[in-house]
């Protein structure tokens, strides 16, 4: 599967463990058709989940436009995400942080060399440090 604009590529299964994390964080989706011709359908979209919330960002916006082959096929899509006032890195600098003296092992697990680990074990693990951070949790010693 390639993600047309994003300079990126992932296998079907790769693919079904990234959706994973969805579940993980009991996201959300809800779309709208904004405009649909017979070789491109745009929608614009709405998504949140549980660790998004928490980091402080309510809900992503994004728009993709389709373009489809004369078969009738998806042949490109382009996606443009807003992530509002903050961006996810911005959003996370002061969870990561926290984690850091909390629970270092456990952040170079599910954030191994600064980077996310899509799938729905970390995704259920990030919900829970984040909201121990929330919650003010003190760091292990």
């Amino acid at each position: 599967m390639e993600f047309a604009g994003a300079g990126f590529s992932m296998s079907k299964s790769q693919a079904a463990t990234a959706l994973e994390w969805d579940a993980g964080v009991n996201g959300w989706l809800e779309w709208q058709l904004v405009a649909e011709s017979p070789r491109a359908v745009t929608i614009q979209g709405y998504e949140g989940n549980d660790f998004l919330d928490l980091i402080g960002i309510s809900t992503l916006k994004f728009r993709s436009v389709f373009t489809v082959s004369p078969t009738g096929l998806i042949s490109h899509q382009l996606h443009e995400t807003s992530w509002g006032d903050v961006s996810l890195s911005d959003a996370m600098a002061p969870l990561i942080s926290w984690t850091s003296e909390y629970d270092a092992v456990e952040l170079v697990e599910i954030y191994p060399e600064g980077k996310m680990s899509y799938s729905r074990p970390t995704a259920v693990r990030w919900v829970r440090l984040a909201d121990k951070w929330r919650d003010g949790a003190p760091a292990k010693d």
